[in-house]
């Protein structure tokens, strides 16, 4: 089993299977997602348009798995980020 408790710090928490956990960690990393609390990323992107550029915009893809209970009621959301899939647009 798995232990998350609240953001407040009270006492309360919820206890998620262990296979469930693994289930939502495997599938994390078949989209390349890496375990690290923090990760560094260099990356050097060339402007290769005509004219100038006013706005340069970095995106990652984050996905979210959310846990409802058998009322409905939202249990646990908890977000992933993919610094591998990384996508710049410049305007």
């Amino acid at each position: 089993m798995a232990w998350f408790k609240t953001l407040d710090s009270r006492a309360e928490g919820i206890e998620l299977s262990l296979a469930v956990w693994e289930r939502i960690k495997w599938e994390q990393g078949r989209g390349g997602w890496i375990a690290d609390e923090e990760e560094r990323i260099v990356r050097l992107e060339r402007f290769q348009g005509m004219n100038g550029w006013k706005k340069f915009a970095c995106y990652v893809l984050v996905e979210k798995f959310v846990l409802n209970g058998m009322d409905g009621s939202l249990v646990l959301t908890f977000d992933f980020r993919h610094s591998i899939k990384l996508r710049s647009r410049w305007e």
